[in-house]
């Protein structure tokens, strides 16, 4: 403890770093966060957002966000306006090679680096914690990675977000013909997959040409059928008894599939009386109540969804008729869709040349048909070419849905490139370009606004700029964005049920129009620099009163107010 690693150190400190290391895991990740060149991105100012209108697509309010700005800033802001709303998260992070794939303050990582997985894994750190926090409850987390940093990840994420919501990990054939030169070609990566809690529900996929098992016909559709007798022999009338009863074949019945109809009240002296059997022809059990099943059968007729068929042995068998049309997605993705090669089919489209294997448009649908509904917000903070943005427009125009894309893509300038804005002319356009239509193909609408990062000193947040102050303000309570236009003096916008106002600077000539607007709406927040003053002027119990900037110091966190 008496090298010059530690010689400045002071006692208190010195203590603190001991108590520290008593208390770490013994099993666990374990990096050198101390030991490697500090992240020049992380830092305590406030972000506030700037909307750049040309940049823009669509018409406000923009319901899709395209941010420009290192994603550790536009995280601190997104965790101000969106904690806990974000239902699915999709990121394609740098894979950490070693060939010039992350950049790290403004220069690239080498294989050479003696401390290149510890800073990774403390850059992944510090913004999946943020991510963390603006997932829901049932929120959903894809990471895509490969064997470079596939283990050190995993551990992460179990530090992030528990070992309990580790959900699974998906293989995906990202290369057909692979891309090494050992013996063994790789062809795969990974998607791990995390929740915020452990009661998250997936949705299923629709079952394909290849899967699709409804090769039966009947008056409603397609179909087949699944044996209704449990067969799992821990289950019998000795345990479930109420699943116990007999089911009546009417042997004269055979339709075109040659089924037989089913009923459960013996109706007919020819019926034939089945009850459920095991293989040791003992008792056994139904998978349906009684009720279920009388339910199900339509008085004998063929669109009973309850049929029989005669076994060789002189019985039957009792069937359900099944006509469910999805399935559950399996843990390994090996369709043609996935590859990178399609990836990069999709962006020589829009003349993008910039990437080496880029995620396809079906892989990134996937993950948000499973994870998402149709007003979700999905989030993407390594947001690269702009797929998960493209993928959430496609998904909206095939069922009609209403989801929010938000994506955060840096610049990726270098010293020896200052002028290189890959969010600006390639994320931003691309998702301008697929809303209004490209080479030939349709436009998938929507909108986006196109905002960039700027830092304010904590000092320096009273003379932060309104329109500033609004953007925020638009996100916290609308989850979209209006410009700042002010009208009679002040910011609204709203519905009859909530509005948030902003008034920049109090004046008397202002009170007219915002007290009339007030009685618009069940229930204003009203922002203004002199809550005191204008909460004695507008005296309404609709109406609350808020102060900036001391509001946003504290939901950002910087302990103001």
């Amino acid at each position: 403890m008496t090298t010059s690693k530690y010689a400045s150190l002071s006692h208190t400190e010195l203590i603190r770093l001991l108590e520290a290391r008593d208390r770490q895991t013994k099993f666990g990740l374990h990096w050198e966060a101390n030991e490697i060149e500090r992240d020049n991105a992380l830092n305590s100012d406030f972000v506030a957002l700037y909307f750049d209108a040309s940049l823009s697509a669509g018409n406000a309010p923009y319901q899709n966000l395209i941010i420009e700005g290192d994603n550790f800033d536009a995280l601190r802001h997104l965790k101000m306006c969106y904690s806990g709303q974000v239902k699915c998260i999709y990121i394609d992070p740098p894979y950490n090679t070693g060939n010039k794939d992350f950049v790290y303050n403004d220069r690239f990582i080498d294989a050479n680096d003696l401390w290149r997985h510890s800073t990774w894994i403390e850059f992944m750190y510090q913004r999946l914690t943020l991510a963390k926090e603006l997932l829901q409850q049932d929120g959903v987390i894809f990471i895509s990675i490969d064997d470079n940093e596939q283990a050190n990840l995993r551990l992460l994420c179990n530090k992030v977000f528990g070992e309990s919501h580790f959900y699974t990990q998906v293989i995906i054939q990202s290369n057909i013909r692979g891309h090494t030169y050992r013996q063994i070609a790789k062809t795969h990566e990974y998607l791990l997959v995390y929740t915020k809690s452990e009661s998250v529900e997936f949705n299923e996929i629709p079952k394909t040409e290849e899967n699709n098992d409804l090769n039966l016909v009947d008056m409603i559709g397609n179909f087949n059928i699944r044996e209704l007798r449990n067969r799992n022999p821990k289950f019998g009338r000795f345990n479930r008894p109420n699943l116990y009863y007999p089911f009546y074949v009417n042997p004269n019945s055979v339709d075109s599939n040659g089924h037989l109809a089913v009923s459960v009240v013996k109706s007919s002296e020819f019926f034939v009386e089945v009850f459920p059997k095991n293989s040791s022809n003992e008792d056994s059990c139904w998978r349906w109540s009684i009720g279920t099943a009388n339910e199900s059968i339509s008085a004998n007729t063929m669109k009973s969804d309850v049929v029989a068929k005669k076994v060789s042995t002189g019985g039957y068998n009792i069937y359900e008729k099944y006509r469910k049309e999805t399935v559950k997605a399996k843990s390994i993705w090996a369709e043609p869709q996935f590859t990178t090669e399609r990836g990069t089919l999709e962006l020589r489209q829009f003349g993008i040349t910039e990437f080496d294997f880029p995620k396809p448009i079906a892989l990134i649908h996937r993950a948000i048909h499973l994870a998402t509904g149709k007003n979700d917000i999905i989030l993407d903070f390594f947001a690269g070419s702009g797929t998960t943005g493209h993928a959430v427009l496609k998904m909206n125009k095939e069922d009609g849905g209403n989801r929010k894309f938000i994506l955060v893509s840096n610049t990726e300038a270098t010293s020896e490139n200052p002028d290189k804005n890959l969010c600006r002319d390639i994320c931003a356009e691309r998702i301008r370009r697929v809303i209004n239509g490209y080479n030939g193909e349709e436009g998938l609408g929507g909108n986006f606004a196109y905002l960039r990062c700027r830092r304010v000193a904590p000092a320096e947040l009273l003379d932060i700029d309104h329109e500033e102050v609004w953007h925020s303000l638009s996100l916290m309570h609308l989850g979209s964005l209006t410009p700042y236009r002010p009208k009679h003096g002040f910011m609204w916008a709203g519905d009859e049920i909530s509005a948030v106002a902003y008034v920049p600077r109090y004046s008397d000539e202002l009170l007219p129009a915002l007290r009339a607007a007030v009685q618009t709406t069940g229930e204003a927040t009203i922002y203004s620099w002199q809550p005191e003053m204008l909460k004695t002027r507008v005296r309404s119990p609709r109406a609350s009163h808020q102060g900036i900037p001391d509001t946003l110091a504290r939901r950002f966190g910087l302990g103001r107010g």
